[in-house]
């Protein structure tokens, strides 16, 4: 996963060929993330298994005194994602 941006987008790869991620744990920043894009769309020659405009929570983990932040994505075989975030001061209560 890659994090150029911390308050736009969160870019996550997997180049696996055959072994898809079920539920692909990614420690993050604190907010919500929507899927604004990926490979695995039809229009790109994909099979459509994700679905843009998707939201996904990023839930407290605690490791001793840190708090780290954890996303729980499923990650086809051969694709990528593009998640922007939404910060929590960003977010309607």
């Amino acid at each position: 996963a890659l994090e150029p941006n911390a308050r736009l987008e969160q870019l996550v790869f997997n180049l696996d060929p055959t072994r898809s991620h079920p539920d692909y744990a990614l420690i993050t920043l604190p907010g919500e993330y929507t899927h604004v894009l990926d490979t695995d769309e039809p229009r790109f020659g994909g099979f459509g298994r994700l679905h843009a405009g998707q939201r996904y929570p990023a839930t407290p983990l605690r490791h001793g005194c840190a708090r780290h932040y954890r996303l729980r994505l499923y990650l086809p075989a051969r694709t990528g994602i593009v998640l922007r975030r939404q910060a929590p001061e960003q977010l309607c209560v």
